[in-house]
């Protein structure tokens, strides 16, 4: 957990890609991530493929099933996460839905995931009165929680999940799941200026984001901005394993640039 805590700590601005691993080819992640770090990516969240991803558009759950049909498991991923921590000082989040945890073992999962240099993980299915084992086996492994707040959540809650995320929380940026609608800048204001009142910690905003004025605008607000389906529709269309990752780092390329105008 040190690079990422070390990462919020600094108040560093963060692009953060959602990838799904193996998509749209087996191999492509261990080519794509250090060219990410090469235009500024210090953070990634790594998704944990599964067949009901119920907080994940239409875009996320295919390719997660592309992922599984490349042989994608829970363990290639923990795989993929130790690789990355040892080629790489890119710092790695998972976000994953309970069931594999639980399937896996999930002390055995918290273990191995500390083995493999997880910084972070993200479980969107879980809701917070019953985080308690999971909060002691991240304090107990160095694995940061990271819960979610949804433009839905009242006062008292924002409160808590600030209290039980271990760096920072996950602002959803609408209603709804990923990959559905376009970022409405006027709600998050009002939604993140409320977020401020409650929440003591740093938070970073997912959902909607695909242009440079949807970073720009989300990091004039947060510490970070997390990009899935935009990039994940990026490399979708490729015919090779090059060609996907070229599509993913041109379509970064841009909204990585809009970092520099927070340095």
């Amino acid at each position: 957990m040190k690079k990422l805590e070390k990462l919020i700590q600094s108040g560093e601005k963060l692009l953060i890609p959602y990838i799904t691993p193996d998509f749209p080819f087996k191999g492509v992640t261990e080519q794509l991530v250090p060219k990410l770090e090469s235009i500024g990516i210090k953070v990634i969240e790594l998704g944990i493929p599964f067949s009901d991803p119920l907080a994940d558009g239409p875009t996320i759950q295919q390719s997660s099933m592309v992922a599984i049909e490349n042989g994608c498991t829970l363990t290639r991923v923990l795989e993929l996460a130790g690789w990355i921590s040892e080629n790489t000082s890119v710092a790695v989040v998972l976000m994953g839905y309970v069931n594999p945890l639980l399937q896996f073992g999930l002390e055995r999962f918290y273990k191995t995931a500390a083995e493999k240099g997880v910084q972070g993980l993200i479980i969107p299915d879980i809701p917070l009165d019953e985080a308690e084992p999971h909060v002691k086996l991240g304090q107990q492994y160095g694995i940061a929680n990271i819960f979610l707040v949804a433009p839905t959540t009242k006062s008292e809650r924002i409160s808590k999940i600030s209290d039980n995320s271990t760096l920072f929380s996950y602002c959803v940026s609408m209603n709804g799941v990923t990959g559905n609608q376009a970022l409405n800048t006027d709600f998050l204001r009002t939604n993140l200026a409320n977020v401020a009142k409650f929440h003591s910690k740093p938070y970073v905003v997912g959902f909607g984001l695909s242009q440079p004025s949807d970073i720009r605008a989300v990091l004039s607000l947060a510490q970070g901005a997390v990009v899935g389906s935009a990039l994940i529709k990026a490399m979708a269309g490729a015919k090779t394993t090059d060609a996907a990752v070229e599509a993913g780092v041109q379509f970064l390329t841009p909204l990585a640039g809009v970092l520099n105008e927070f340095r």
